[in-house]
Order: structure tokens, then sequence, then C-alpha cells
């Protein structure tokens, strides 16, 4: 879906080459690149969230104290 929009953007001349040696092509990849660097900060977040470690941790100090008994 961000491909096509940027691909859009750069079709109606939003996003532009002001440079020679730098493509229209290579700034859409760039800032799609970054887009998906900064989803993935918030999809971990999430998943952190929704698949949390703290059922393991529990259960884990539970077995240890069985273990030292």
């Amino acid at each position: 879906m961000q491909g096509i929009v940027l691909e859009i953007l750069a079709a109606i001349g939003i996003i532009r080459s002001d440079h020679i040696w730098l493509e229209v092509d290579q700034i859409e990849e760039a800032i799609q690149n970054l887009l998906i660097c900064v989803e993935m900060v918030f999809f971990a977040l999430a998943q952190e969230y929704a698949f949390g470690s703290s059922p393991y941790i529990k259960k884990t100090k539970a077995e240890l104290k069985k273990k030292d008994e």
C-alpha cells in the first residue's frame, strides 16, 4: 500500500529529485524503507504487549522454587 501511495506522490510531482545523482525511484525506496523501520518500532511494542513474557517468568520462578526444595 505504501509503495502505491509513494508512486502516486511521485507521479503528481510531490516526490521529486533536485539532484542529478539521485533518481526519484531511489527517493521512493528510501522513504518506504524509513516508513518500514518506523512501523517496526510500533509493531514490536504491540507484539510485546500481545505476547508478553510474564506467564513464562512466573512459571520459571515456580519451577525454580520446587527445585530448591
